[in-house]
């Protein structure tokens, strides 16, 4: 399995349940589990954890009292019950990553290359190592080398949105917006724009109260050859094509992201987004 962290563990650990032997190769060089912030749980997900012999309980995450909808002026204007597990990216790759054997997980390999003869497949990694199997399941994310190998011409396009994340400790909240959100999925949609926060677990997946989190995520249109590009520049004038790491991102940008927040959304997000000590975006992109 050519790993892309959220996508390898789940076919490894369904290829051994049923009798394969399976190797994950992963490209970066370390444990993952640091990285990440919210996200959300699906009966599927939960079906394939228990499929694989992953105990799921309440320790997986959040449930939140309601999904609301906000106005501008921050007051309620739709509302429903529904039950959904608010999990983070870390609490879902720890359980996956500590059910697959330490020994068959390899770390620092990144694909160069794959062979598909008539009796195996051999990958070939940059380091000069080689691997051979029966079957080779790309699961490598956005820039796949597998999938450009097999298809040259799918390449991913900018959606023309990006969303900025951000997590802010449960601690951080003052008491009266902690009383008007924590305990509910919140949401905002003036024209254009969309934003949506979710209580989750904290560092070390902890659900103690007071040691939780509040994941924010805003989805916000941007244009490429412009806005993108000054995004994805750091202040040294170096352009990340493919990304520019989150400590790299410069102040103006999330200056004037806050102050747009502060413009066309409830009181309530702008609060979150002032109280968050890091903000970072991702590109959004459809394939």
């Amino acid at each position: 399995v050519i790993g892309g962290p959220l996508g390898d563990l789940p076919a490894a650990n369904m290829l051994r349940s049923i009798g394969w032997q399976v190797d994950v190769f992963e490209r970066t060089g370390d444990d993952l589990a640091a990285r990440g912030a919210g996200i959300g749980t699906h009966d599927e997900l939960v079906a394939v954890m228990s499929r694989i012999g992953i105990t799921v309980d309440d320790s997986i995450g959040v449930v939140p009292l309601s999904r609301t909808c906000l106005d501008a002026a921050g007051k309620p204007v739709a509302s429903i019950q529904r039950p959904r597990v608010l999990s983070s990216w870390a609490r879902l790759y720890r359980a996956l990553k500590d059910a697959f054997p330490d020994s068959a997980y390899h770390f620092g390999k990144n694909l160069s290359r794959f062979e598909d003869g008539e009796e195996s497949v051999v990958a070939h990694f940059t380091d000069g190592t080689i691997a051979e199997a029966d079957l080779l399941v790309g699961a490598d994310g956005l820039r796949s080398t597998v999938r450009q190998q097999l298809f040259g011409n799918a390449k991913p396009s900018y959606a023309g949105y990006i969303a900025w994340r951000a997590l802010v400790p449960e601690a951080h909240i003052p008491g009266k917006l902690h009383r008007e959100i924590f305990d509910h999925q919140i949401l905002c949609m003036p024209e254009g724009q969309n934003i949506v926060a979710y209580p989750v677990p904290g560092p070390d997946n902890d659900l103690r109260p007071g040691h939780r989190a509040y994941n924010i995520v805003w989805y916000s249109p941007v244009d490429e050859a412009v806005g993108l590009r000054a995004l994805c520049t750091d202040a040294s004038g170096h352009y990340y094509e493919n990304g520019i790491p989150p400590d790299l991102i410069r102040p103006e940008p999330i200056a004037a992201m806050r102050a747009l927040a502060r413009e066309v959304f409830a009181a309530q997000f702008a609060e979150l987004l002032d109280l968050a000590p890091r903000i970072y975006f991702q590109a959004i992109y459809d394939l």
